[in-house]
């Protein structure tokens, strides 16, 4: 067979990776960029948007 089926790990870590850009959204609306950019400053380089 040849169909393409996304595995269920591969769709749970793209929601997991969803889930994690929509809580640094809502903690950068909240003012709480400085402590996240301190808890987040090894992968700070990376753009989630």
């Amino acid at each position: 067979m040849t169909t393409v089926v996304r595995s269920p790990d591969t769709a749970s870590a793209h929601y997991f990776v969803f889930q994690l850009q929509s809580a640094a959204e809502e903690l950068k609306r909240q003012g709480l960029t400085k402590l996240l950019d301190k808890k987040t400053n090894k992968i700070r380089g990376l753009d989630l948007a």
